[in-house]
């Protein structure tokens, strides 16, 4: 069966001088670098697409769409609205149905299109037949559904109701914060090939113990411990709300600063068993031994941070790390043995 005919593009064109064009550069005196980057993003969605267009009016679509250019749902909103008043794009079609694109847009994709059809009857004519492309490996196909049937990511919003319930209510920016945590979570699990449901009760395990502790600031407190735990980053639009444990000394139940201990592998057995991961503990700490208990340049903060990452990393490469770091450390031991 022959593989079906390309409708998106695989590349566009883009001008050596189009950050001297008069909109573009509107765009940047208007946002920065965060208004280039948003244009070219979009184009790269958008030519992406086998309709020439890139659809922002599910909610869930929208709020990915805000997080790859890495800004918040207001600015985006005000990226959107002034690229449509600057002519970027088409207001009429993203007032009516939520849809970025332009003429222009429009008529890249009609000239590409015509190309292709004239080089396949170019083909027809030269050879006799219609172009056979590659048969395409079943396989890769099973492995795709496979893979999108996986990662499908749940409605975020029974989590949030749920998680709001434990505070007694979030006010609407807090909601939308919590929306991106969420998002974040779900990203971090299908990277680590995790189970979505079972971690989602883990966070709402969370919010039930700082609702129920006796921080002042238990929103602040939970936020902290999700950041902690699956390594997210503080936004600035926690700034001012209660998210924000800025010069806080309770930002998390658990969370009391103390110097670093080494720990034993019987402890690292017991915490990764704790939280269902199984590794080999002696490994663990051979490894960080070897590099002075260090991630990267920095001094080890949390051991038990390290143990819930240690998964994500792939055995080969963690085998590869052992066998050239933590050889010192194990033919120290045995030279000790043998000595004694």
């Amino acid at each position: 069966m022959a593989r079906p005919k390309k409708t998106a593009l695989t590349y566009f064109p883009h001008d050596v001088n189009a950050s001297s064009d008069d909109k573009i550069e509107a765009m940047r005196h208007l946002f920065g670098n965060d208004g280039y980057a948003f244009y070219f993003i979009t184009l790269e969605r958008i030519y992406a697409s086998a309709n020439h267009e890139l659809c922002l009016a599910d909610k869930l679509m929208k709020e990915l769409f805000a997080k790859r250019i890495d800004v918040d749902l207001g600015r985006l909103d005000k990226m959107i609205d002034d690229s449509c008043t600057i002519g970027l794009f088409d207001r009429v079609e993203w007032e009516q149905s939520k849809v970025l694109t332009s003429k222009r847009i429009k008529e890249t994709f009609d000239r590409v299109r015509g190309e292709r059809k004239r080089k396949q009857k170019a083909y027809r004519k030269n050879s006799g037949k219609t172009p056979e492309k590659p048969r395409r490996n079943p396989t890769n196909k099973t492995k795709e559904n496979e893979t999108k049937e996986k990662y499908l990511y749940p409605d975020p919003q029974p989590w949030i109701d749920a998680i709001s319930q434990q505070f007694s209510g979030l006010s609407a920016r807090e909601t939308e914060i919590l929306a991106g945590k969420i998002l974040s979570i779900q990203e971090f699990c299908r990277a680590s090939k995790s189970d979505i449901e079972t971690e989602m009760e883990h966070v709402l395990d969370l919010a039930r113990q700082c609702s129920a502790s006796a921080a002042e600031n238990k929103k602040g407190a939970f936020i902290s411990m999700l950041n902690d735990r699956y390594g997210l980053k503080k936004g600035p639009a926690e700034k001012g709300t209660l998210f924000d444990t800025q010069g806080q000394s309770d930002t998390a139940p658990d969370q009391d600063k103390k110097p670093f201990v080494k720990p034993t592998p019987d402890e690292v057995m017991a915490y990764a068993k704790s939280i269902g991961r199984e590794i080999d503990a002696e490994d663990f700490c051979d490894f960080y031994e070897g590099k002075g208990w260090k991630v990267g340049t920095s001094p080890m903060v949390s051991w038990t941070a390290a143990v819930r990452r240690w998964k994500t990393l792939p055995a080969a490469s963690t085998e590869k790390k052992l066998n050239r770091i933590g050889k010192a450390v194990k033919i120290g031991r045995y030279k000790t043995i043998a000595a004694g």
